[in-house]
């Protein structure tokens, strides 16, 4: 059984978080997801294939930048997802984007249009 222990993303402030090297063109915004091990529980090496499927499948992250013309189709302003919060969006969605650094840092650039919900505020 492999062990998928995930970062907890709402425990890193903001301002903590490393900054992608891009930032998102018209409707598209980024969003930063969870980390997963390099390691199984039994500590055998992940495959490669395997990391990158387990980051498709991930549906859910924190809202790091939106770019300009996101969520305008939202008429109310205060209804629209605002940077730093947790997001859901539909899975597979955006490309993957990662930041070698002290860690990595895992990103998705996905259009405004897949994410789908937040969390309450």
């Amino acid at each position: 059984m492999v062990s998928e222990e995930k970062e907890d993303l709402q425990d890193i402030p903001l301002e903590d978080m490393l900054t992608p090297e891009y930032e998102p063109i018209d409707f598209r915004c980024i969003v930063q997801i969870r980390r997963f091990k390099d390691k199984s529980a039994g500590g055998l090496f992940l495959p490669d294939d395997y990391k990158r499927q387990k980051l498709q499948e991930v549906t859910e992250g924190i809202l790091i930048s939106i770019g300009v013309n996101a969520f305008q189709d939202i008429i109310n302003k205060e209804d629209r997802p605002k940077v730093g919060e947790m997001v859901k969006f539909v899975r597979y969605a955006g490309a993957i984007d990662t930041i070698k650094g002290n860690e990595d840092y895992t990103y998705k650039i996905i259009p405004d249009g897949d994410i789908i919900g937040r969390k309450k505020r």
